[in-house]
């Protein structure tokens, strides 16, 4: 008996050490990317974050998108702008869904945050699309702007960025707003097929 589980245990580490990452992806529901429209971005928004009146983006097109990816460089992530608009710097190793949701527990109006200048807040929107409907959530006068990067394929490795949306709703020091930004490929762009994609 105790060979039998000492054989099991190592074919487990066996396979986690000569592919792992395949593994995870399975575990947690990623899969390869397909084509979405607008229709099936909201309702996947809506099953995960019922209670959610934010504003929800796509890219304008396949160009956008991966302007997007090369600047984001990951997903599922997010992103911490200040009022104005300017990235905040949470971390110096790149943007990472742990560092953010401690981050996100700690953000106090007034307090001077360091400034990436990789990109601005306006360098996102100038290549998203709004999907939902108007004004379902202002973005002026608010301490924050936090930018919740996300796509239908990453599966339950969402669950890490949409759980920073609930702290930062529960930090009642702060005036945030919260914008959803989609990263799936879309149908109504005319490609027939998802290219490659980078930072998963």
């Amino acid at each position: 008996m105790k060979s039998i589980i000492t054989i099991s245990i190592l074919s487990v580490i066996l396979t986690c050490s000569v592919g792992c990452t395949p593994l995870l992806f399975k575990i947690k529901g990623v899969k390869k990317p397909g084509l979405e429209s607008t229709e099936s971005t909201l309702n996947y928004l809506q099953k995960k974050m019922p209670d959610t009146n934010s504003r929800c983006f796509i890219a304008k097109d396949s160009l956008r998108i991966k302007e997007l990816y090369d600047l984001i460089g990951g997903l599922p992530v997010v992103d911490f702008f200040t009022g104005d608009g300017k990235l905040i710097r949470y971390s110096e190793t790149g943007s990472c869904t742990g560092k953010a949701d401690d981050f996100s527990k700690g953000l106090e109006p007034g307090k001077e945050y360091p400034i990436d200048p990789k990109y601005l807040f306006s360098d996102i929107m100038n290549r998203l699309t709004e999907i939902t409907s108007e004004g379902s959530t202002s973005m002026s006068n608010c301490d924050f702007i936090v930018a919740v990067y996300w796509a239908k394929y990453a599966g339950s490795l969402n669950n890490s960025a949409f759980g920073i949306v609930k702290n930062i709703q529960d930090n009642k020091r702060i005036s945030a707003s919260i914008v959803y930004v989609n990263l799936d490929f879309q149908a109504s762009w005319g490609i027939r097929q998802v290219p490659r994609v980078v930072g998963l």
